[in-house]
């Protein structure tokens, strides 16, 4: 199932690493700030992974705190209880899309732009292919074949 979170960048942003056959693997740490149903503030935690070039470019631009919307594809949903006694509930997923709010243009700009649109970059980047696209409907999100790690 395809899933949207917009909300902020946790921890340190993007979290990046390589595979032992060299596949770079960003993981991200999203929160989404909402209100239930009695007002109370509550906050929901995403876990994110981006591969490949997308994962660079998020290790690159992306810090924590940066307002972002993150279009993936779920793997699995955890519950737990923290020491309230308080249930919550984390959904892992691997991102096809990461965009962030351009507050000049007032709108999401993709981190990975295609069609000559211009990247939110810091500085000049280099030309790369777009990272991994979406599968075609109906077909689940793979991350590249890799070995040495069990996800």
């Amino acid at each position: 199932m395809k899933w949207t979170i917009t909300g902020n960048l946790g921890r340190d942003g993007a979290n990046m690493r390589y595979t032992p056959k060299g596949t770079a693997v960003a993981n991200m740490s999203i929160a989404e700030n909402y209100k239930d149903r009695s007002g109370q503030e509550k906050t929901n935690w995403y876990r994110v992974t981006a591969w490949q070039d997308l994962a660079e470019k998020a290790n690159e631009l992306l810090n924590k705190g940066s307002f972002v919307q993150v279009e993936g594809y779920s793997i699995k949903v955890s519950e737990w209880t923290d020491k309230n006694n308080e249930t919550h509930n984390d959904l892992d997923f691997w991102a096809s899309k990461v965009s962030t709010w351009d507050n000049n243009t007032r709108q999401w700009v993709s981190i990975m732009p295609e069609n000559g649109q211009k990247s939110p970059a810091r500085k000049a980047q280099p030309k790369r292919h777009a990272g991994p696209a979406a599968p075609p409907r109906g077909q689940r999100y793979e991350p590249p074949a890799d070995d040495g790690w069990d996800w």
